[in-house]
């Protein structure tokens, strides 16, 4: 199951919990609302690390339909995500390092696809490949393929 990374979500969240490295039991209740205005429960949080990224503070929520990462989030670790008419970027905000850029395509019928590649980072200021990621208009991105070790926020 692939990663989405959206815009609305206000945590990252995952249907599998075999894909935590690192689990906890939640017990303070909190849940995540649906888009048809059900609620569902988060009943743990861990960390996701792969060869290619780490992923920190996921919740787990069993009912989910797909994994998500949130922007919010993303923002929250002090990044800046960017977005004019053809462009959108990442920015750390501590070095003022660009680590993630993307373009703008027309190939999906009545929507806009953004392209953005994420420099994966294992320490640094050393780059390696990119990865790139795919921003729809109504704001999410998909992870479409993963190259090298790094991180994402």
């Amino acid at each position: 199951m692939g990663w989405v990374v959206d815009s609305g979500a206000s945590f990252h969240v995952t249907l599998d919990q075999s894909q935590l490295d690192t689990c906890a039991t939640v017990t303070n209740g909190s849940s995540v609302q649906m888009v048809d205005g059900t609620s569902c429960s988060v009943t743990h949080k861990g960390s996701l690390c792969t060869s290619q990224f780490s992923i920190p503070d996921i919740s787990f929520v069993p009912k989910l339909s797909m994994n998500l990462l949130s922007i919010a989030q993303i923002t929250d670790r002090n990044c800046f995500v960017g977005f004019d008419s053809s462009s959108c970027f990442v920015q750390d905000r501590r070095s003022g390092t660009v680590i993630g850029t993307g373009h703008r395509h027309r190939d999906l019928p009545d929507s806009i696809l953004w392209t953005l590649y994420v420099y994966l980072l294992s320490t640094l200021p050393v780059f390696h490949p990119m990865c790139p990621l795919h921003l729809l208009l109504n704001g999410i991105i998909v992870l479409a393929t993963y190259v090298g070790l790094g991180y994402l926020l």
